[in-house]
């Protein structure tokens, strides 16, 4: 375990915000100003910290929340800058695709189409994945198609592909809820995407937790820099076990 010095925001004394998950923040309850007061700051200081990145004047920063943690990156060696979210559920893949968000998993066994954005500036054997990856997925378009004009012509009901479509989707649901909070769900996320990413946590409602201990209280956002409203604190770091970075 070391010490190390980090900037920090929010800073709540008489809370411990960062691990999120500690037993100290008990009988803690903020009312609807002291949560309107913070998220407000919040905004503030995650706009000012994601320009300092944009800009290449911070290499990296941290937003941990209370279920999930985010790490934005610009560093020297990638032309772009990136993200990676860790852990992630299919309820939040799906909202990040209904935004038009693009990303990738590529830690995940089963990938979906969905899922796939080929990474110029990754490793030739990733890329090499993606592009299989990809043209099965529209191999299996293409026999879907197929399948369904195969279908209409044997004059199946319209309701009978309806549940056949369904059963796909179903599967296909089930396969990628399988792997909900697992490593494997790690996400990546780069280049022009990374501002809709940015966008998005900044305005989604599940970003501040409503339930549980921190409840009210936004993510902590941590960098090696000076950002507004941020404050310099010790932290101590623990690592159990090695995290793919890219």
């Amino acid at each position: 375990m070391d010490d190390i010095i980090s900037w920090q925001h929010p800073h709540i004394p008489w809370m411990t915000l960062f691990p999120r998950n500690s037993r100290d923040n008990t009988r803690i309850t903020l009312g609807e100003k002291e949560r309107s007061a913070l998220s407000e700051d919040w905004n503030y200081s995650f706009k000012g910290l994601f320009q300092l990145l944009k800009a290449r004047q911070c290499a990296y920063f941290y937003l941990c929340g209370n279920t999930f943690t985010v790490l934005f990156r610009a560093v020297e060696g990638r032309t772009e800058i990136h993200a990676f979210m860790s852990p992630t559920t299919h309820g939040l893949l799906q909202s990040l695709r209904q935004e038009g968000i693009e990303f990738s998993m590529p830690l995940k066994k089963d990938k979906t189409c969905s899922q796939l954005k080929p990474d110029s500036s990754d490793s030739t054997q990733l890329e090499t994945e993606i592009n299989k990856e990809e043209g099965s997925c529209n191999t299996d378009s293409e026999e879907e198609e197929e399948e369904e004009e195969w279908l209409e012509r044997l004059e199946v009901d319209v309701k009978d592909i309806q549940k056949i479509q369904s059963a796909h989707e179903r599967k296909f649901k089930s396969q990628e809820m399988s792997e909900d909070f697992s490593d494997n769900s790690l996400m990546f996320i780069e280049g022009a995407e990374c501002q809709g990413f940015f966008s998005f946590l900044l305005n989604a409602k599940s970003t501040i937790g409503t339930v549980g201990r921190l409840a009210g209280v936004p993510p902590i956002l941590l960098a090696p820099v000076a950002f507004p409203k941020a404050t310099m604190q010790y932290l101590n770091t623990r690592s159990s076990k090695y995290v793919w970075t890219g």
